[in-house]
């Protein structure tokens, strides 16, 4: 029904439309269009107009982005042992602003096969080293023309008693000519090896990045006619670590086989040369309004908690904290994990083959939003759910 009604509706609009809608209590159908200039019209020439649903609200998008790269690359092997690499990547997109609209990305890298050398046994099966560098661009999370200010009617509903309220626009996007690529420099070294026909083989690796001009979504300072700016943050994000694989043939035979992997890396992660402080990680729930967890700050990790440190109730049954209400402290836990890892096995016999594989992560932290939003004793004299901690923080006795 509600299809049949909406091409009902759509047989009587002509031309470029954002939003139409209709119901008993509207003067015919409202049309909303935005080109060549924003209004709305009514369409008021509906006798025998029989929808089989009473309101229709109908709002519309048409974006496109265009994205394009021209690449190139070359190698040159030396006595098949000593391996060069040199490429460059131009990179356009509509998404970002007349100024930035193309980025550029070399990257170069030198690899020696070690194993290749006559000083080499031979139960060395591989061992290559291997250096490289490199620029890679980035757009995601930028929407559509960030870069420019866009005017867009507000979405609609349709009321209990079918009223429709017609929508009123307002700005979505603003002005920002200079908004340009994300850009991640990466260093790294790496050596991989196997012996014995690479039944045992392995990697490691190590690697520092800085991302600069990270894209972000930032709250404007009030008042302003936007609530939010897409801009590039002027700030440095450093990742740096070290990655190892190792792998194990434990059986190989004509129709059967057994392998075992393992794999961990240890990432460091900091952000640099920032004169501001962001909020983030906001907390949600009954009395928690514009309360955050997280805060970007130079020195600290991205997501960092950022929090008051409770000290228990007081008489009244309040929740106390180190320093005050008012005190919220970075206390040394982040989102991000240190430590990453995984353990994979696969084994099969003729036709029939199993894989198992782990991964986990440590070091990060998660904040409990629920538990928050629930941790208030008050909230026990006007009969809302509180969680269990809350009783036996306040010596209150329970029962089951």
């Amino acid at each position: 029904d509600l299809r049949n009604s909406k091409n009902i509706l759509e047989s009587l609009v002509t031309g470029s439309y954002q939003s139409y809608g209709f119901s008993p209590k509207t003067n015919g159908i409202f049309v909303t269009r935005l080109f060549p200039e924003a209004t709305i019209d009514n369409i008021t020439d509906i006798n025998d107009l029989n929808t089989p649903v009473q309101a229709v609200f109908t709002d519309t998008f048409d974006n496109t982005d265009e994205l394009q790269s021209f690449f190139a690359r070359v190698n040159y092997t030396i006595a098949d042992k000593y391996l060069f690499t040199a490429t460059v990547r131009a990179d356009g997109s509509s998404k970002f602003g007349p100024n930035n609209k193309y980025g550029y990305f070399p990257s170069g890298a030198f690899a020696w096969k070690i194993n290749e050398e006559d000083f080499i046994g031979d139960n060395v099966s591989t061992l290559k080293l291997r250096i490289n560098y490199g620029v890679t661009g980035n757009q995601d999370g930028l929407g559509y023309g960030q870069y420019l200010r866009q005017e867009r009617y507000s979405g609609s509903g349709i009321g209990n008693d079918f009223t429709i309220n017609e929508p009123g626009i307002g700005p979505i996007a603003f002005v920002n000519p200079d908004l340009k690529w994300e850009s991640t420099t990466q260093y790294g070294a790496g050596i991989d090896f196997g012996f014995n026909n690479d039944r045992f083989n392995g990697s490691v690796d190590v690697y520092r990045k800085e991302t600069k001009d990270l894209l972000l979504s930032l709250p404007s300072a009030q008042p302003a006619r936007q609530t939010f700016v897409f801009q590039n943050l002027p700030a440095k994000i450093l990742n740096e670590g070290v990655e190892l694989s190792l792998n194990y043939d434990i059986l190989q035979g004509e129709n059967s086989g057994w392998t075992v992997g393992v794999n961990a890396a240890y990432n460091k992660n900091e952000i640099q040369d920032f004169d501001g402080r962001i909020k983030a990680g906001t907390i949600r729930g009954s009395g928690l309004t514009n309360a955050y967890s997280q805060q970007l700050e130079t020195g600290q990790p991205l997501y960092s908690f950022y929090l008051r440190v409770f000290e228990g109730y007081d008489e009244s049954g309040n929740p106390t904290f180190e320093g005050g209400i008012d005190n919220q402290q970075f206390i040394g836990k982040s989102a991000l994990p240190d430590v990453t890892g995984g353990f994979s096995t696969s084994a099969n016999y003729k036709n029939w083959d199993a894989a198992v594989y782990f991964n986990g992560q440590f070091g990060n932290y998660i904040y409990n939003n629920t538990a928050n939003a629930f941790f208030t004793a008050g909230q026990l004299g006007s009969g809302n759910n509180v969680i269990q901690d809350v009783v036996n923080l306040a010596g209150i006795e329970s029962r089951q």
